[in-house]
């Protein structure tokens, strides 16, 4: 289906990302002055006087163009893994760490611009960098109109690669602070527009075929409630949000989500499926489920099943469909079957149900509390609520499936020490779900 949302920026009213507006009652526009009030008003409130204009404050802007620039570590994951395990650089170093390169249109501030054409500039954000030459000359001139800002040195985890339509927050000397929206998450301006519109398409497509589609997922709470109306509801409500935190994470809570590109060649990019737009990629649905690596990163304790997300869910699925899934390793990239698949809500939920309950055999996922030991503390998550013998539930239950699943299941770049970056953070996330009453749905 075509994205009107991104053929321009027409649909961001001005004064909704920045509120640049005049104080209508001011005497300085009223001209309400009286001899008394006039020097005490120039003294205290004249030089005080910010112009709304001034850029130097933190304000948000909308991403046209941007590129990412590896800064130091190693990119790729297979070759990191391989230089860490062989000692030949630390995991700090190994890390890759990137600058995001962006640039930047402010509604309110460029008002005055024509906007360029957003859906060639999102292609050529997702293509090959060279395609970017290939932009219209008035889209060019176009951007060239607008502001360029950069990022500290970050992981991909803590600030993925910038793309069109991303909402981001930016300081007054050039430097973009984090993103605020993603332009491909449901929930973002973006995605709530592109929601209804792609909601509507389906629910009349659907009428045509017979068959009632199901609405949009629009938010976490929404997530959670159609996790607990699927077989994943024999878990508590603290695995639950972990699932949340990570899924969040990992996909915005798309279903259709899409990642971990790979060119038809070389390396295990053989797996991957073609999107029928020669885009080939390798993870796929709320978790991101990778069909090309064989194994997950990090190794679960003895017991635990040891497959990728996305070849166990292959597996899976073949156990219990009577459709047969393959995995193409002949470079055609075309897999209709197991590209429907992996990317159905309903599959992917009845599919973390049962790897979830093979998968994390340390703990009882379904139990409401744990008592931490060497036994189910594995991975080893440090301070004072999860030293032996507490027993953890509620929020810091949440927190400590939260960092699990991501250290154990997700295994990203960051994911790797569960006291540190990306599992920390899914932790705090899953217990800020928890405290916030996400885990009750929506009527909470």
């Amino acid at each position: 289906m075509p994205d009107p949302t991104l053929d321009s920026l027409k649909e961001i009213a001005l004064g909704e990302l920045n509120d640049d507006s005049f104080d209508m009652e001011s005497p300085l526009i009223t001209n309400e002055l009286n001899g008394k009030s006039l020097l005490s008003l120039l003294m205290d409130k004249v030089v005080e006087r910010k112009n709304v204009f001034d850029i130097k404050k933190p304000h948000k802007g909308v991403v046209l163009l941007s590129t990412s620039v590896l800064t130091a570590g190693i990119s790729d994951p297979r070759t990191r893994r391989n230089a860490v395990r062989t000692g030949r650089v630390s995991e700090e170093d190994a890390t890759p760490v990137f600058r995001n390169f962006a640039i930047i249109r402010v509604p309110e501030h460029h008002a005055h611009i024509p906007s360029p054409n957003m859906r060639l500039l999102l292609e050529a954000t997702e293509s090959d960098p060279a395609s970017r030459a290939q932009l219209e000359t008035e889209d060019k001139l176009l951007l060239s109109m607008h502001d360029g800002f950069f990022s500290s040195p970050t992981n991909l985890d803590d600030m993925p690669q910038l793309k069109a339509g991303d909402i981001i927050l930016l300081d007054g000397d050039g430097l973009i602070i984090k993103c605020v929206e993603p332009a491909t998450t449901d929930t973002s301006f973006f995605g709530r527009v592109r929601t209804g519109l792609q909601g509507a398409f389906d629910r009349a497509q659907a009428a045509v075929l017979g068959e009632v589609a199901p609405a949009p997922i629009e938010g976490a709470c929404e997530f959670i409630e159609n996790m607990k109306r699927s077989s994943l509801n024999r878990f508590s409500d603290e695995f639950l949000t972990g699932l949340l935190a990570n899924a969040q994470a990992e996909s915005g809570l798309r279903a259709t989500a899409e990642g971990d590109r790979r060119d038809d060649v070389g390396g295990n990019g053989q797996y991957s499926i073609d999107d029928g737009s020669g885009n080939r990629n390798c993870s796929f649905g709320y978790w991101q489920l990778n069909i090309c690596a064989a194994t997950s990163p990090k190794q679960p304790p003895t017991g635990a099943r040891t497959d990728s997300g996305g070849r166990g869910f292959v597996n899976w699925y073949n156990a219990n469909h009577a459709l047969q899934l393959v995995l193409d390793n002949g470079n055609t990239g075309v897999n209709p079957n197991l590209y429907s698949a992996i990317r159905n809500s309903d599959t992917q939920f009845e599919f973390m149900a049962d790897w979830m309950e093979k998968t994390m055999t340390w703990a009882d996922p379904k139990a409401s509390q744990i008592t931490m030991s060497p036994t189910t503390n594995p991975a080893g998550i440090t301070g004072p609520a999860f030293a032996d013998g507490q027993v953890v539930q509620g929020e810091d239950l949440a927190y400590y499936w939260g960092a699990h699943i991501a250290h154990y299941f997700e295994g990203c770049a960051g994911c790797l020490d569960i006291n540190k970056e990306s599992s920390v953070k899914r932790g705090k996330s899953g217990k800020n779900y928890y405290k916030d009453g996400t885990h009750n749905g929506c009527t909470s």
